[in-house]
């Protein structure tokens, strides 16, 4: 499995495939930068994050899915 450079581009095309798949059936890629991916369900609606070891322009913690006034830590892709 290759590297996957960790752009904001690349983040946001992983979460998106992560958040159609069921959180068991995972098998993250390897990224440039280490991370934690997690999938919640926010009233009905998934929602999946990923939170880096490090900054990338200037955020660690990312998500797609989910709803208005869930997960407000983190930065919407």
């Amino acid at each position: 499995m290759e590297i996957i450079p960790s752009t904001l581009e690349n983040i946001k095309i992983v979460l998106q495939i992560l958040n159609l798949q069921n959180w068991g059936t995972w098998k993250l890629p390897k990224m440039s930068i280490g991370y934690s991916a997690h999938q919640y369900d926010c009233d009905g609606k998934i929602a999946s994050t990923i939170k880096f070891d490090f900054p990338i322009d200037g955020e660690t913690k990312f998500k797609v899915g989910g709803k208005n006034g869930h997960l407000n830590h983190y930065q919407p892709l």
